[in-house]
């Protein structure tokens, strides 16, 4: 009953996702492909009474990006179905899309839901309750949980999380914007007068050449 229902749901996810599946009236486009939407993951409550999916909004609609392969997670929402009736139940989303949640791992007992909120700046983790839809949200910002097992339940009440140093964003996030970042923090210094600086990005035989930052 559970996977007919779950089966059921991607389904219809998969047509809201793909209206062009359903029907076609001309050439496929760069911009109907940013407009397509599409689905996440999908995740089963051990007990099979919930069900948390992973929906992801237009591409054309993302409010930056600058997370760059990362902008579908920007973009998604986690919705909580009712595996008995099929009806979602909640949603977790902003409509402005200024942040996007992906699920975690369910509790032992089915009762909780690790969350995790992605911003153009901030990253953390929280905890659903299934039950009442209340998150209560962390200072935490986990190592990126498509690395492993970076967040697991000890108890039913307890979690041990791999938290990554100065709650940064995800590595995988940080590579659209970090070099661009980084080259105008050594630009404005140099301009300042401060310092004297060159950063080297080096390609071929000479990329074993460590970069230089100001000072050197």
């Amino acid at each position: 009953m559970h996977r007919t229902v779950l089966m059921l749901g991607l389904a219809a996810g998969l047509a809201f996702a793909c209206p062009a599946l359903a029907q076609s009236s001309g050439p496929f486009t760069i911009d109907a492909l940013l407009r397509q939407e599409s689905l996440g993951d999908a995740r089963v409550s051990p007990d099979g009474r919930w069900i948390a999916l992973e929906r992801r909004a237009r591409y054309d609609r993302a409010p930056s990006y600058k997370l760059s392969r990362d902008t579908d997670r920007l973009l998604s929402a986690v919705q909580i179905v009712d595996a008995r009736s099929g009806e979602v139940v909640r949603t977790l989303e902003t409509p402005d899309h200024s942040a996007g949640y992906t699920a975690g791992r369910f509790s032992p007992d089915g009762r909780r839901l690790i969350i995790y909120e992605l911003t153009p700046d901030s990253w953390r983790l929280g905890v659903l309750s299934l039950e009442t839809g209340a998150v209560r949200w962390t200072a935490l910002a986990p190592e990126d949980p498509r690395l492993g097992l970076t967040a697991l339940w000890r108890t039913v009440d307890e979690l041990l999380v791999v938290v990554q140093p100065g709650g940064q964003l995800p590595e995988i996030a940080r590579t659209g914007f970090q070099a661009q970042d980084r080259i105008a923090a050594l630009w404005a210094a140099t301009a300042s007068g401060r310092s004297v600086g060159g950063t080297f990005i080096p390609s071929g035989s000479a990329r074993d050449t460590r970069e230089h930052r100001p000072g050197w």
